[in-house]
């Protein structure tokens, strides 16, 4: 299981809200996340995320690690 967590700041370019999991080489810092939980799939996060926020994407720095 991974621990998640989405970006309270919408990105600029997407005006979406940002997943990213613990490891992340970019997570943001602390006081600008909101804890998701612990998932066993970024598609779980995904989901509970939405329960937030309407627009939401999966950060390709930390989803492209966990898929290599």
């Amino acid at each position: 299981m991974a621990e998640f967590f989405i970006s309270l700041d919408k990105e600029e370019s997407t005006a979406a809200h940002k997943i990213h999991n613990s490891n992340c080489a970019e997570l943001p810092e602390a006081s600008t996340l909101r804890y998701l939980g612990s998932f066993a799939s970024g598609d779980a996060a995904y989901t509970k995320s939405r329960g937030f926020y309407d627009k939401v994407s999966y950060c390709p720095t930390c989803f492209a690690q966990a898929s290599a």
